[in-house]
C-alpha cells in the first residue's frame, strides 16, 4: 500500500483512503512557472519546486544569480534551497562569493632524473639509456 499522499484507515468502509486535502501542491507553492512535486515522508507530505534555469530557492522565488553575487570569475549556480545559489569558483579564489584568494603552494622540486624516469616520455627513457650507469664489474654496458 504505497501511496504518494497520506492515508488513514476508515472504520465506516474498513479500508484506507486518501486524507482529503493532503495534496501540498495543491496551494500552487512554487513561483515562476517551477513545477510543484509531492514527497511524501514517514511524518507527513511535503512538496518540492523544480525550478527553470536562472531561479532559486525553496519556492523558486528568487533570481539570485542576476545581481552577479560571484567575485574574481566565480560561476554562479542556482540551488533549490537556502541559500539560493553557490559561488563555483576558480581555484585560486575560495569563499561564499570567491572573495577569499587561496594561497598557491608552489610545486615541489625533484631533480632532473627523478622527474624523467617518473614521466614515462619516450624521449626521456631514451635519454636513460643513454646515460646507463656502469655495472659493479666496472665495465660499460656499450
Amino acid at each position: 500500500m504505497s501511496s504518494l499522499f497520506p492515508q488513514h484507515f476508515s472504520p465506516v468502509n474498513k479500508k484506507f483512503e486518501k486524507i482529503p486535502d493532503a495534496d501540498p501542491c495543491a496551494s500552487s507553492p512554487c513561483q515562476n512557472g517551477a513545477t510543484c512535486a509531492a514527497k511524501a515522508t514517514s511524518a507527513k507530505t511535503l512538496y518540492e519546486c523544480i525550478c527553470p534555469q536562472g531561479f532559486g530557492g525553496i519556492n523558486c522565488e528568487t533570481r539570485p544569480c542576476d545581481e552577479n553575487p560571484c567575485k574574481n570569475n566565480g560561476t554562479c549556480r542556482t540551488t533549490r534551497s537556502l541559500p539560493a545559489f553557490f559561488c563555483e569558483c576558480p581555484s585560486e579564489w575560495g569563499g561564499q562569493h570567491c572573495e577569499l584568494e587561496v594561497p598557491q603552494t608552489a610545486p615541489l622540486k625533484y631533480g632532473k632524473n627523478v622527474n624523467m624516469v617518473s614521466s614515462g616520455r619516450p624521449d626521456w627513457i631514451e635519454e636513460l639509456k643513454r646515460r646507463q650507469i656502469k655495472p659493479k664489474t666496472g665495465k660499460s654496458l656499450t
